[in-house]
């Protein structure tokens, strides 16, 4: 792709200046175009690039990005508890430069986490911690971030009348902010609740309420509203106002190539059809559906190789690692028992020596001893001559 030449080209620039900033915005971006592309190890390569740099050059922000960078790279394929360890270790850095945004950032992942992983507990656990570390810290547009967040835990939790209260506090702060893109998708997950609830009246007026925001919705979620809208027509059996949603989705949906919205939309209106009656406009829906939904199949597919390549190529680079490790562990152990071999040969050694010269000492005092008896005596001798030589003098 594009994007990613110009990355590169980037990337050659900054290495020829030697500009260690400039390598590090670089690399975060290779990192994220790959990650949405699908290439999940050239994602870990660039994060893990730029998490060694930021260390070699003590930039402790890039640190935090890279570890925040591990971690959404771990999420998006599946491997949760491996996500949560990168939050964690970002949040560690963002704690100690202070960054208390980051901080609540990276909590708000967390706990969307512990809700895939089904661990609601520790999902409220955690975005209750951001929210109030938000309350504390940041403006209030970044607390109804944490409070939507959290609206959502709650839902998924079965919570439905405290999932609706937190959405309701986060609605009044985005109006008050003006923050009419906010204000659709909450307006959209306060729907989903009350459809939830059977309350579809409400559920339809709020649908309808952020419609009226569709020139500040993305042409995913916009696709996406007149979808959920359809399938709370079929609820409400107002069938021909769910077909005229179902057609609305797909006519964005085909703009924007959004395959699975294309797929869900001709398959409500073929059971549409069935239910009428129409055969031929069901055949041709119920084709389109089938064959766009071979098409996910097969894009689905390739995903998952791509997802079981990156964790069988990151659990056995752990694993060397982990061997390589071991490895000079032994070499480690043979080397202090070799040294502690030597040692004591070495020291049997010189106590052997020293045992000897200590006997060669002993026989060395017993010859000197036996010499001094020697002398003794023949100065006994001399004596005993000198006093007969006198007397014979006499």
């Amino acid at each position: 792709p594009t994007a990613i030449k110009s990355y590169v080209q980037a990337l050659e620039t900054a290495q020829k200046k030697d500009d260690n900033e400039l390598k590090l915005t670089v690399y975060f971006d290779l990192a994220i175009t790959h990650r949405k592309l699908g290439n999940y190890q050239k994602t870990k390569d660039y994060n893990l690039k730029a998490l060694e740099l930021a260390k070699d050059i003590k930039h402790r922000r890039g640190m935090e990005i890279s570890y925040h960078g591990l971690g959404y790279l771990y999420e998006t394929i599946g491997d949760y508890d491996k996500a949560i360890e990168m939050y964690f270790k970002s949040m560690e850095v963002a704690e100690g430069l202070g960054n208390m945004n980051g901080v609540i950032t990276t909590m708000q992942n967390i706990s969307t986490t512990y809700s895939k992983l089904n661990n609601q507990d520790m999902a409220l656990e955690t975005i209750e911690k951001a929210y109030l570390l938000a309350l504390q810290h940041t403006d209030s547009l970044k607390t109804a971030n944490v409070l939507l967040d959290y609206g959502n835990i709650l839902a998924n939790s079965g919570k439905y009348d405290e999932a609706r209260d937190k959405l309701n506090s986060t609605l009044l702060i985005y109006k008050k902010g003006h923050d009419k893109s906010n204000i659709a998708r909450t307006l959209v997950q306060l729907a989903e609740i009350y459809t939830e609830k059977g309350a579809y009246e409400h559920a339809q007026s709020l649908f309808l309420q952020s419609l009226t925001y569709g020139s500040y919705i993305n042409s995913g979620d916009y696709a996406n509203l007149y979808y959920k809208l359809g399938l709370l027509y079929l609820k409400k059996e107002q069938i021909n106002q769910a077909e005229q949603a179902f057609k609305k989705s797909i006519k964005i949906a085909e703009e924007h190539n959004l395959k699975n919205l294309i797929q869900e939309n001709n398959y409500s209106l073929y059971k549409i059809y069935v239910g009428q009656g129409l055969y031929k406009e069901a055949l041709k829906n119920l084709m389109t559906s089938a064959e766009t939904k071979d098409y996910l199949l097969n894009e689905d597919k390739t995903k998952r190789i791509a997802e079981m390549q990156f964790k069988f190529d990151s659990e056995k680079s752990e694993k060397e690692i982990q061997l390589l490790k071991l490895r000079q562990n032994r070499f480690l152990l043979f080397g202090i028992s070799g040294f502690f071999a030597f040692m004591s040969l070495l020291l049997i050694y010189i106590i052997r020596i020293k045992g000897k010269n200590n006997d060669r000492l002993t026989n060395k005092n017993g010859e000197i001893q036996a010499q001094n008896i020697k002398l003794k005596e023949s100065n006994e001798v001399l004596k005993q001559i000198a006093n007969v030589a006198a007397h014979v003098l006499k």
